[in-house]
């Protein structure tokens, strides 16, 4: 089963921030043992861009992936960041709807390509 949240995995983002030329700001809630989110936003200039965001499925629809990503702007513009990107699956109705409550509207779409054998 597939968990971002799992020690395994939480240990191998840990790794991949820490690579991260520019300014991260990751953004974890939850206990060290068990985090109940992640968000993680990188700052370069005055752009910040908005990745990985993930809430264990116990935790959904209670405000905490807003809460994430306003931590994350916050930090974000106190570094000097004025505006905020991200990419979202077009077929992700809930963290597009949660993107247009935050104020973001969509800029184009995109779509991945595989090629075939």
């Amino acid at each position: 089963r597939f968990d971002l949240l799992s020690p395994v995995d939480m240990k191998t983002r840990r790794r991949m921030i820490g690579r991260i030329s520019s300014d991260p700001i990751p953004v974890i809630t939850g206990q060290a043992d068990h985090p109940t989110g992640i968000n993680l936003g990188v700052r370069e200039g005055d752009a910040v861009g908005l990745f990985a965001l993930f809430v264990a499925e116990e935790r959904r629809r209670q405000g905490l992936g807003r809460a994430l990503v306003e931590e994350t702007l916050g930090i974000a513009a106190s570094r000097g960041a004025t505006f905020a990107y991200l990419q979202v699956e077009e077929s992700n109705l809930p963290a597009r709807s949660l993107y247009e409550r935050l104020g973001f509207a969509e800029a184009y779409p995109y779509w991945y390509r595989a090629r075939s054998e």
